[in-house]
């Protein structure tokens, strides 16, 4: 693509990149006596290749020079081409205990991070990325399958500290119950998170960007119809104040979901 192309919004491609994913896992299971059964997990993944970046203006705007027949919201121009290496990594640690107690909780500890772009200006982007085809979904010792990073945030791991803890029970027949708690912080102050479900975008300033609260309830009491219940509550971090360059302040607001999934299996 050449500088100054118009394009419409739905063929625009803010990047392209030629990545190479490498990746290794440790799990395993260590009987601890007394205190129960320790499930353990270890992921790491490394991401090298380079990547072109493009800029794009709207050519609504009057400073913006497009045909007088494009000059409209629908069309863009390309404005900027930068090109880097790329280079990061991340790590997934978990470990969850299967205790002895009344109606045997499960405890869990997680901590994720995806490295951040630290050295932009060196002509190398060592942010972590995942490939796309994450779903970032799975289950602990119950049930029910959830997003283990958030329900509402629901972020990509890349330039990011996840700090999970959650106790799940086993209750009925073929159910469970788990509720979970994320501490998110930026590795690097960004004015984005990648790829996440909020709809703001951080100031830059700060990196911490909350705490998530979630309840999993997981039904399969009958052959056919497995119930998905979710509850997710979110509050804003500091990387979401108001700054100079970042006008609007919803540091300490709250976002709330419910999620419901039904599955019929025949």
């Amino acid at each position: 693509r050449s500088i100054g192309q118009i394009l419409r919004p739905d063929r625009e491609d803010p990047s392209d990149a030629r990545l190479l994913w490498l990746g290794a896992r440790a799990s395993g299971e260590v009987d601890s006596g007394a205190l129960g059964d320790l499930f353990y997990g270890l992921d790491g993944a490394w991401v090298g290749g380079d990547e072109t970046v493009f800029g794009f203006d709207s050519c609504a705007d009057s400073d913006t020079p497009c045909p007088a027949s494009k000059r409209d919201q629908t069309h863009e121009r390309l404005s900027s081409r930068r090109h880097h290496d790329v280079g990061g990594f991340a790590i997934d640690a978990r470990m969850t205990l299967e205790s002895p107690l009344r109606w045997r909780p499960a405890f869990t500890l997680g901590y994720a991070f995806g490295s951040g772009d630290s050295n932009a200006r060196r002509g190398e982007d060592t942010a972590f990325r995942q490939t796309g085809l994450h779903r970032n979904n799975d289950r602990f010792l119950g049930v029910d399958r959830f997003h283990y990073y958030g329900e509402l945030v629901r972020p990509e791991l890349s330039n990011l500290h996840v700090v999970t803890a959650s106790v799940g029970y086993r209750i009925l027949h073929s159910s469970s119950l788990e509720l979970l708690y994320h501490y998110y912080q930026q590795a690097v102050p960004a004015p984005f998170v990648r790829d996440t479900k909020l709809k703001a975008d951080p100031n830059g300033r700060s990196g911490a960007i909350g705490h998530e609260w979630d309840m999993a309830l997981g039904l399969e009491e009958w052959e056919h119809l497995e119930v998905e219940l979710i509850g997710a509550l979110f509050l804003a971090g500091s990387a979401f104040g108001r700054t100079r360059d970042h006008p609007d302040d919803f540091s300490g607001n709250l976002a709330q979901g419910v999620f419901l999934k039904l599955k019929w299996n025949f």
